[in-house]
């Protein structure tokens, strides 16, 4: 809490008052990140898509409490192991240059997820993590009910990330992308669900963010006023 990650005009010397002031699921993403972080190795890429990933659970988190959908605590979690296949061929891929192009065709979701079921990750998990790239094609109806609203909390993520990241964008991820808006109960267009809904929430919580992610929100807060 008295890092520089949070540049606080005092230090905080007290436990209770840290807490309070993290909130639990900003301690449990710091026990969580640091985990994966010791798991793989200390390159740019590796590095880009830990990044990513913080990024994706942070405002998973945030769309499920505001829907109301979903436990926001699992969400997170989901969002912080979606791109874990990624890493998996990333690793893959420095031990068998060779099989490079070969590795590339991995379904990297499919991956992931028979990874985390290796390691005896609850179903909503991995499931969730298998069902995501399906979200890109398909609409919420041929997502199993019981993975419905976390892939589709994560899928809009993305299209947070995409926009917070990267400024406006005038295509969408996925053809079906508004109807998984309206599955968690907006009538917004997805790009104004995100400048409406989402962008305003994760403003008014940037004080207990990292500064790179307080940097990000204010270059997108920039950007959507035409500064």
């Amino acid at each position: 809490i008295n890092s520089s990650y949070y540049n606080l005009p005092s230090p905080i010397a007290d436990f209770r008052h840290a807490v309070i002031f993290l909130g639990f699921n900003q301690i449990y993403q710091l026990v969580q990140k640091s985990s994966i972080q010791k798991s793989m190795p200390d390159t740019e890429e590796f590095r880009s898509l830990h990044t990513h990933s913080n990024f994706i659970a942070l405002i998973s988190y945030e769309i499920s409490l505001l829907t109301k959908r979903g436990k926001p605590m699992v969400v997170s979690t989901i969002g912080l192991l979606h791109d874990i296949g990624k890493s998996v061929m990333l690793l893959l891929k420095g031990q068998n240059p060779r099989l490079a192009s070969l590795i590339d065709t991995l379904n990297h979701a499919r991956l992931g997820a028979l990874l985390l079921r290796k390691w005896e990750i609850p179903a909503t998990i991995h499931q969730s993590v298998e069902f995501l790239r399906t979200a890109d094609f398909s609409p919420p109806a041929d997502i199993p009910e019981d993975f419905r609203d976390p892939v589709a909390i994560l899928h809009l993520a993305h299209l947070c990330n995409d926009y917070l990241t990267n400024g406006k964008t005038s295509h969408y991820p996925g053809d079906f992308t508004l109807d998984y808006v309206e599955h968690l109960g907006f009538k917004e267009q997805p790009m104004d669900f995100v400048r409406q809904r989402i962008l305003p929430v994760l403003k008014s919580r940037q004080h207990t963010y990292p500064e790179e992610v307080r940097q990000v929100l204010t270059r997108a807060s920039r950007a959507d006023r035409g500064i």
